[in-house]
C-alpha cells in the first residue's frame, strides 16, 4: 500500500536546523541573517523596518520597534543597471535569458518566449517563420536601508510584556506578539523589460542592429520606425515596483518612442528611496539586542539545582546530593530564540487546522442552503480552473470513495453526503485532541504556570517531555489518545496517485462551492 506524506516545508527544515545545532552545542545566533522568500512581498502583512518576523513560519508579525528620531535610519546604497541582450532563437533562448535569471521578470520573459515560439508554429505551419527577441532591461538594487536599533524603541505595549513589576517576563507572550526576530534592513528593487519580438519569413541578421537604431532615434527625437515590410514587430513592456502617482500616462507603450518614456519615467522614479519591490530582509533576533536583555532581565545570574550525580532521582531536600549550575547568558538566549521559533511554529500548525475546519464548516452550510433541485449540479473545481463539459461521468451520491474522476466533477449532493456530520465531528474532535494533549500542553511546560525561573530560559523543547514529540511538528499531524503520541494523517492512492480517501483535497477544489450549468448523470466506474 502505497503513503502520502506531506513534504516539510522549508520552514520545517530551518526549525529541524536550528534543533541539530542545539544538540551539537553549537551557538547558531549571529547579528544579522539575510532572508530572502516570495512570502515577503505579500501585500497583506508587508515585511516592513521594525516588524516581527519568525523564520520557521515565514510569517510576519506586529511592529514592535520604532526609530526614535531620523537619526535611526541609515541611508540605503543603490545599484542601477541598463543592459540589452538579443535571444537568438529556440535553440538557445534558455542560454540567452540567463543575464536574468535572477530578475523579478524572469518567469514572465520565459512564458511571453515560449508563448511565441508556441504561437508561431500553430499560425504558420507551411512557413518557416524566424522569431527573434531583443531584452532591453533596466533595474535598480536599493539595500542598507536600516534601522539603527541602538536609536529605536521598543514600543510601550511590548515593553510591558517584558518589564512585570517583580514578576518574571512573559518571553513566549512577547515573541507571539512580536516574533524571535525583527527586520532590521530591506532591500528593495524595481525593474523594468521591454520585450522586443520580430518575426519574418526570411533572417533578418541585423535585427539587434535596426532595433537599437530604432531605440537611438526614440531617444534623440529622431527616426524610431523599422523599415521591413515583411516582418512583424512588436513590442511588451513589464514594469515592477514603480510608483504610479500622477504620471500614467509616462509607461503606455505604443511604438518605441513610448518605451523611450518609460525607460526616463522609470529611471526618474527608481530615485524615490520610498519605492521598490521588496527582495530581501536582514533578521535579528531580539535576544541578542541590549534592549531586550535588559527590559527581559537576561544579564541576571540564573542558577538551577540538579542532582549531583546527574540523575532525576536524588533526594532534593538532600543538599549534599545537589549541586548548582548557572545558566550562562548565551544558553538563556539560545534556548529563548529556539523555544519561540517552536511556539510560533505550533500557533502557525493550529491556525492551519482551525482555519481549515471553519473552510469546511461554511462549506457544508453553503451546500446545505442549496435547493434540493441542484444537488445534480456539478461544482467548480477551484485548485485546477477547470469547468467541466456536459453529460459528466461521476460517482453516485453514495459512493463514499474520493476517485480520479473527483479531480474533473463533483456535484452538491455528492459532497454533501461526503461531508456529513459524522466526518465533520471526527475531524473536530482530532483538532480538540491536538490542541489539549500537545498543543496546550507543551506550551504549559514551557512558559511554567507559577513562579520561579521561566522554563524556557532552562531548557530548549527537545529537552521537554511534553515538546519533544517531533511527529506533532508536523501540519498533517493528530494525537491518538490510545498511543499517547502524534501520528500522521496517511491516504490510500490508486494507479493515478490519486488520493482515494483525502476529503480534505474536495474542499481545497470546491469549496466555498460554486455551481456550473452543467447536470452530472451518474455512473459507477469500473
Amino acid at each position: 500500500m502505497k503513503q502520502k506524506r506531506i513534504t516539510q516545508p522549508c520552514s520545517l527544515v530551518l526549525l529541524f536546523a536550528t534543533t541539530a545545532l542545539t544538540l551539537l552545542g553549537l551557538p547558531h545566533y549571529t547579528l544579522g541573517a539575510d532572508v530572502a522568500d516570495w512570502s515577503l512581498r505579500s501585500t497583506s502583512a508587508p515585511a516592513a523596518i521594525g516588524r516581527g518576523y519568525s523564520l520557521s513560519t515565514g510569517k510576519v508579525l506586529n511592529t514592535c520597534l520604532i526609530p526614535n528620531s531620523d537619526l535611526a535610519r541609515n541611508e540605503p546604497s543603490f545599484d542601477y543597471d541598463f543592459t540589452t541582450n538579443s535571444i537568438q532563437g529556440r535553440d538557445s533562448y534558455v542560454d540567452d535569458m540567463t543575464p536574468f535569471a535572477n530578475s523579478v521578470g524572469n518567469q514572465w520573459l520565459k512564458s511571453m518566449v515560449e508563448d511565441d515560439y508556441t504561437r508561431s508554429d500553430a499560425e504558420d505551419s507551411s512557413d518557416n517563420l524566424n522569431v527573434r527577441h531583443l531584452v532591453a532591461y533596466m533595474y535598480m538594487d536599493r539595500y542598507y536601508n536600516s534601522i539603527d536599533e541602538s536609536n529605536a524603541a521598543v514600543i510601550d505595549s511590548a515593553k510591558s510584556l517584558l518589564n512585570t513589576s517583580g514578576r518574571r517576563p512573559l518571553y513566549m507572550e512577547f515573541f507571539q506578539a512580536c516574533g524571535p526576530t525583527f527586520v532590521r534592513s530591506v532591500r528593495l528593487t524595481a525593474e523594468v523589460m521591454g520585450l522586443f519580438k520580430y518575426s519574418s519569413p526570411c533572417a533578418c541578421s541585423n535585427f539587434d542592429a535596426v532595433i537599437a537604431s530604432a531605440l537611438r532615434g526614440a531617444v534623440e527625437g529622431g527616426e524610431t520606425t523599422v523599415e521591413d515590410r515583411r516582418a512583424d514587430v512588436s513590442l511588451t513592456t513589464k514594469v515592477y515596483g514603480l510608483s504610479m502617482n500622477d504620471q500614467v500616462d509616462d509607461i503606455i507603450v505604443s511604438n518605441m518612442g513610448g518605451f523611450a518614456k518609460v525607460a526616463d519615467f522609470a529611471f526618474r522614479a527608481m530615485q524615490n528611496p520610498k519605492i521598490g519591490m521588496l527582495k530581501s530582509v536582514e533578521v535579528v533576533q531580539w535576544t541578542n539586542t541590549p534592549q531586550f536583555q535588559r527590559l527581559g532581565k537576561l544579564a541576571e545570574p540564573t542558577e538551577i539545582s540538579e542532582c549531583r550525580d546527574g540523575s532525576t532521582a536524588c533526594d532534593l531536600s538532600d543538599p549534599e546530593s545537589l549541586r548548582t549550575i548557572t545558566i550562562s547568558m548565551s544558553k538563556k538566549k539560545y534556548n529563548l530564540f529556539s523555544n519561540a521559533e517552536h511556539v510560533l511554529h505550533l500557533d502557525e500548525i493550529m491556525s492551519f487546522k482551525s482555519e481549515r475546519m471553519s473552510k469546511l464548516n461554511f462549506c457544508r452550510l453553503k451546500l446545505n442552503n442549496f435547493p434540493s433541485e441542484k444537488r445534480n449540479k456539478v461544482l467548480v473545481n477551484k485548485l485546477k480552473h477547470f469547468f467541466v463539459g456536459n453529460d459528466v461521468e461521476v460517482q453516485p451520491e453514495n459512493t463514499p470513495e474520493v476517485t480520479s474522476y473527483d479531480s474533473n466533477a463533483v456535484t452538491v449532493g455528492r459532497l454533501i453526503n461526503l461531508f456529513s456530520d459524522t466526518f465533520y465531528v471526527a475531524e473536530r474532535l482530532k483538532v480538540k485532541e491536538y490542541m489539549l494533549r500537545y498543543y496546550n500542553e507543551c506550551l504549559v511546560a514551557i512558559t511554567g504556570t507559577s513562579g520561579g525561573t521561566d522554563p524556557a530560559v532552562l531548557s530548549h523543547w527537545l529537552e521537554v517531555d511534553a515538546c519533544n514529540q517531533i511527529m506533532c511538528t508536523f501540519p498533517d499531524s493528530y494525537f491518538e489518545t490510545g498511543s499517547n503520541q502524534c501520528s500522521r494523517e496517511t491516504y490510500i492512492l490508486d494507479d493515478d496517485g490519486i488520493e482515494e480517501d483525502n476529503y480534505w483535497v474536495l474542499v481545497d477544489r470546491f469549496c466555498s462551492p460554486e455551481l456550473t450549468d452543467k447536470d452530472a448523470r451518474f455512473v459507477v466506474q469500473s
